[in-house]
């Protein structure tokens, strides 16, 4: 009996260890200043077709790469900092003109340059939101042949944070990240949310 107590305490303890171990992890990766969140394409490091095309556009003006065109109309600053960190999101249309569905999302094909060279990928809690206070919002979408997309892409950067480069993989239905296209947005590019955005 004593030998089965024994081991069902060890393994407690082991499981106990365990787990702090884990959570301890994942305090260590929820740390990290908000703005250093994973790159949008480190995990190509080692891939040199990973962004080696690079187009730059301005507000409003369409791009046509890999059969889809498309347009960075806006960045808007939702007005509102919670847990020190602001609220941005993309205003962005994209058509399909291809002749094959393809997806589009906020952390495939987005992602955001710091002046400091730090990258940012889209961020759920802008997600989350953006789902309770927009009157309409989708982040991911499925983009039939022939269709055209108008949505938001949100991130939540410092308070401090009004420059940055937006950027946009042209994927297609190949999910080729070959060609990547820039946005190069400062602080009197960036408007409040339009009328009828927010409920």
């Amino acid at each position: 009996m004593n030998k089965f107590k024994f081991i069902s305490l060890l393994s407690a303890v082991v499981i106990s260890a365990v787990s702090l171990t884990a959570c301890g992890e994942k305090t260590q990766v929820s740390t990290p200043d908000a703005n250093k969140l994973p790159s949008a394409i480190e995990n190509y490091a080692d891939d040199p077709e990973i962004a080696k095309n690079k187009s730059e556009t301005t507000l409003g003006k369409p791009v046509t790469i890999n059969d889809t065109v498309y347009t960075l109309n806006n960045v808007i600053d939702a007005g509102i900092v919670l847990d020190n960190l602001r609220y941005y999101y993309l205003d962005i249309t994209v058509k399909n003109t291809s002749d094959k569905d393809y997806s589009i999302n906020g952390l495939n094909n987005f992602y955001l340059i710091l002046p400091d060279g730090t990258e940012v990928l889209s961020n759920v809690r802008a997600d989350l939101y953006a789902k309770q206070s927009f009157t309409e919002y989708t982040q991911f979408i499925n983009l039939e042949a022939g269709a055209e997309y108008n949505g938001y892409v949100g991130y939540c950067l410092n308070p401090d944070v009004d420059q940055f480069t937006v950027c946009f993989f042209p994927t297609g239905d190949s999910n080729d990240k070959s060609n990547v296209v820039c946005t190069e947005i400062t602080p009197d590019m960036i408007i409040a949310p339009p009328a009828g955005l927010i409920k």
